[in-house]
């Protein structure tokens, strides 16, 4: 499998963000609150290299075949998706932080955004 330029950028930064959470694991006596946001983040890395890697391959297709691969994967990925959070929020019930869950299954979202609005300012102090 693999990976482009962008989705490597994407996932350094997603583990870039996870390394003061890990820390506050031994300093904090809230640690699930960064398990839930380490566990959030894991899931949205996989679904964000499962999407490039979909659309890597659909991209070499014709155009009927690419549209349907996209869209079973897309369907594929967020049920695979939604039965992790699932799972994750049965398991660790009483322990688990909804909130950070969340945040860190958005974790790839954020990501882009800080990844852009990097460039942009770099761009407008241009940085190089």
């Amino acid at each position: 499998m693999e990976i482009n330029k962008y989705t490597r950028k994407i996932i350094q930064i997603i583990i870039l963000t996870n390394i003061p959470l890990v820390i506050s694991i031994f300093i904090s006596n809230k640690a699930w609150v960064s398990y839930s946001y380490i566990l959030g983040s894991v899931a949205s890395a996989g679904n964000f290299i499962w999407h490039s890697y979909v659309v890597l391959n659909a991209l070499s297709m014709n155009e009927n075949a690419t549209k349907l691969r996209v869209v079973k994967g897309f369907y594929l990925r967020y049920v695979v998706f939604v039965l992790y959070a699932f799972i994750i929020a049965f398991v660790f019930k009483n322990q688990i932080d909804i909130i950070w869950f969340g945040f860190g299954l958005l974790s790839a979202q954020i990501s882009i955004y800080l990844d852009t609005i990097w460039n942009i300012i770099k761009k407008y102090l241009r940085i190089e």
